[in-house]
């Protein structure tokens, strides 16, 4: 498997656990989260609840998400995005 088919399948097994996760703590459709789903305006979030899921990502990587990187979290895919970024840093 050459590096960018790696990065990609990373890429969808990380989606596919932002999916379970955004599904199960905020009781959503998993069909309905896709990479370009605004998390406020397609899956009705609040700021609490990128708090909790700020939570549930550090619990799940193991990963501290840092206040900046909330800020700029708009659409699934820019979580995605951050894990992934994140775990190949570390």
């Amino acid at each position: 498997m050459s590096q960018a088919e790696l990065r990609a399948h990373d890429r969808e097994d990380v989606l596919a656990r932002v999916r379970a996760i955004l599904a199960e703590s905020f009781e959503l459709e998993p069909s309905s989260i896709q990479l370009d789903s605004h998390l406020i305006d397609d899956l009705d979030l609040d700021s609490i609840d990128a708090i909790d899921l700020a939570v549930e990502l550090e619990q799940e990587t193991g990963l501290r998400v840092e206040e900046q990187d909330l800020r700029r979290i708009r659409f699934v895919r820019d979580i995605v995005d951050l894990v992934c970024n994140r775990l190949v840093v570390a």
